[in-house]
């Protein structure tokens, strides 16, 4: 008989959810919830593929509910459930959190228990007794040593922010057990030391990858002494961070400053380099301490620090290891998989190993007749057909020089499309970095595009780290072959390096063979591939999403399974058909100021998004209040002037395209509830 383990990472205090951050982002971020059978991944699934949210902490319960739907159990039949954090830092900081609002306090294990009753029916004094709270690191520990590619022990490690009470954790796995061998204290934390760097050009939480995306375009000599004096390497691989003193970090705010939205400056570039630099010193300087200690030459890496691709290139070229392993889910939603490997050894401390090969771990798209007849009631916007070959359709269009939405299978767990639900381009022209900005990221024009490869071709045109073997999952920044620079000018970093993927028949035949057959046509076997969805929302997970993201930008081709869809033209005056609401994490309100009315939108969250109001016209508001998806914009726009409703209607397609407001055909509205 199977035995089902769930892990699951967010909050479970209902009224921090209720607010999404409760007051601050300690309350997590990232909530997933990973189904396991018998200790292999059944369903993984992220709760931001489904309630919308970039980053969401909130408690996983569509995540859970769609993890039991996909392996057809209840949650009476799994036999042990798993929490991301120990029982002892929930249970302290529920109490104070109880003394702050005079209200009881609460256990972790009754808060919990109590979330999962509302999720499943089933009663709370039931499900207690099958919780597991487990160290936040070792969630991250046991989801790189366990599915790692390699047999026997290693050298794992996890760096983030902060955890509990460490920023990081390092062990030495022998295959069943860990032995610990340092503990990274908070006050040494690498994910807010990086934070920190980019903080002092405008970035913020969420955005450390935009820093080490610009880090390549600056000199890291110009601003390496600054930056050396913010940390001091100590023997045994110890390290210490300095904080310079108040007159220093003042005149480097002054030079640094870059207002929100504001162009960078090649000062900007310097100090990103120089940050990156010397965050790669520093891992390195821990990494070769235990290295050597322990003899050990396999490493398994996770934590949120272990998202910096180009942190896990330099390591794999280091030679300090033979062999690499970066756990691809390395955030919080990873710590989840951790939870639930963690339960699996409670139950069976004999369970076997089983590598991570693929990340398609999500819903499923719907079948082809489901999908037909959800464009059906797109009707006035999209038309569709069923090519012969719908491989050879959309390799000819992507060398035709096309922009395509593609979804397929199973959505991808974790941060990364690796093309189930991907927008491809052509990887060859170097205008096609910022034909994609413009049509659809509306991103920073520094920040690279990776490349997917077949995987047998991947040595032809990359230079490859002695490990790892393959590199499925867009993890590892790698160099492009000199050579092959220039072919590949749409994918190729500033750097001559490259974010890549590679793609076996194995793991994703249909993604292969769309490779494959555009290698054919151009002679080069690979494709631009970035996640699908705009600037404002997390990757689209269903074939609702994929449609309101086709629409609200300028993608030219949408591809569902083997369902090819255009466009017919849209403006926003063609949106009186469609049904209309507030999006849940947002909220329309009038605020008086110095007895003047304002009308805003507020967003009730904070992904890594602008949170400053959204202001409204008197006539936006009016309708946008009466929005409740069950009358079209027509309807809700009633006997307006033609001037107000061509106004309306521009904002209304604004709006839309941030994912505030959901616009929907009343056929696909009710498919979608």
């Amino acid at each position: 008989m199977s035995t089902y383990t769930l892990g699951l990472s967010g909050t479970h205090d209902a009224a921090l959810d209720a607010s999404a951050w409760g007051g601050g982002i300690f309350e997590g971020h990232d909530a997933a919830a990973v189904l396991l059978r018998d200790g292999e991944i059944v369903a993984a699934i992220e709760e931001e593929r489904l309630n919308r949210i970039k980053h969401t902490n909130r408690f996983p319960r569509e995540a859970i509910r769609a993890c039991l739907d996909l392996a057809g159990i209840t949650l009476r039949d799994v036999a042990r459930i798993g929490w991301y954090y120990a029982s002892g830092h929930d249970d302290e900081k529920f109490f104070r959190l109880a003394v702050t609002r005079n209200e009881p306090a609460l256990s972790a294990r009754e808060l919990l228990s109590t979330r999962l009753e509302e999720v499943s029916g089933i009663p709370a004094q039931e499900l207690a007794p099958s919780l597991s709270f487990v160290n936040h690191h070792t969630c991250h520990l046991l989801s790189a040593a366990l599915p790692a590619p390699f047999a026997g022990a290693c050298l794992t490690v996890s760096i983030d922010g902060f955890g509990g009470s460490s920023s990081g954790l390092i062990a030495a796995f022998d295959g069943a057990r860990m032995e610990v061998l340092r503990q990274i204290p908070v006050p040494l934390s690498l994910g807010h030391y990086y934070e920190a760097g980019c903080r002092m050009i405008g970035y913020r939480y969420f955005d450390e990858y935009k820093f080490m995306g610009l880090a390549p375009y600056g000199d890291a000599a110009v601003y390496r002494e600054t930056v050396a004096g913010t940390f001091a390497l100590l023997p045994d691989g110890q390290f210490m961070l300095k904080l310079p003193d108040l007159q220093e970090r003042r005149a480097l705010w002054q030079k640094l400053r870059r207002p929100r939205g504001a162009p960078f400056t090649q000062d900007h570039m310097d100090w990103a380099a120089a940050y990156q630099g010397a965050l790669e010193q520093i891992v390195l300087h821990m990494l070769r301490h235990f290295q050597e200690k322990t003899g050990l030459r396999r490493l398994a890496l996770a934590g949120g620090v272990a998202h910096n691709c180009t942190l896990n290139g330099v390591i794999a070229r280091s030679g300090l290891f033979d062999e690499v392993f970066v756990q691809p889910a390395a955030h919080d939603a990873g710590a989840a998989f951790g939870a639930a490997l963690a339960c699996q050894l409670e139950l069976d401390a004999a369970t076997p190993r089983r590598q991570l090969t693929h990340l398609y771990h999500g819903k499923p798209l719907d079948e082809r007749a489901t999908i037909e007849a959800e464009l059906e009631a797109w009707r006035p916007f999209v038309e569709h057909s069923v090519p012969a070959d719908i491989f050879d359709t959309t390799a000819d269009l992507l060398a035709r020089g096309a922009v395509v939405g593609w979804c397929q299978g199973r959505s991808e767990f974790g941060p990364r499309s690796l093309g189930n639900r991907s927008i491809l381009a052509d990887p060859r022209p170097p205008e096609n970095k910022d034909r994609i900005n413009a049509m659809v990221k509306k991103r920073e024009g520094f920040r690279p595009f990776a490349p997917s490869v077949v995987e047998e071709r991947a040595r032809e045109y990359f230079e490859w780290p002695a490990s790892p073997v393959s590199l499925p999952f867009m993890i590892f920044v790698v160099g492009v072959r000199p050579e092959k620079r220039k072919e590949l000018g749409a994918i190729t970093h500033v750097d001559g390096t490259a974010r890549v993927q590679t793609v076996s028949r194995e793991q994703n035949e249909r993604y292969w063979r769309l490779l494959s057959s555009f290698g054919e046509k151009t002679g080069t076997p690979m494709l631009l591939n970035t996640s699908f969805n705009n600037h404002a929302e997390p990757i689209v997970d269903s074939v609702f999403d994929a449609i309101t993201c086709f629409l609200t930008t300028d993608l030219e081709y949408l591809v569902l399974g083997d369902v090819l869809v255009k466009k017919r033209p849209l403006a926003p005056g063609d949106l009186g058909p469609l049904t209309l609401s507030v999006v849940p994490s947002a909220s329309v309100e009038a605020h008086t100021v110095a007895g003047q009315t304002q009308h805003r939108l507020v967003r009730t969250f904070d992904a890594g998004h602008d949170l400053k109001p959204r202001a409204l016209s008197a006539a936006t508001y009016a309708v946008l209040l009466a929005a409740t998806g069950t009358h079209t914009v027509t309807q809700l726009l009633g006997p307006m002037a033609t001037a107000q409703r061509d106004a309306v209607l521009k904002e209304l397609y604004d709006l839309w395209g941030d994912r505030v407001i959901e616009l929907a055909p009343l056929a696909g509205r009710r498919a979608k509830a």
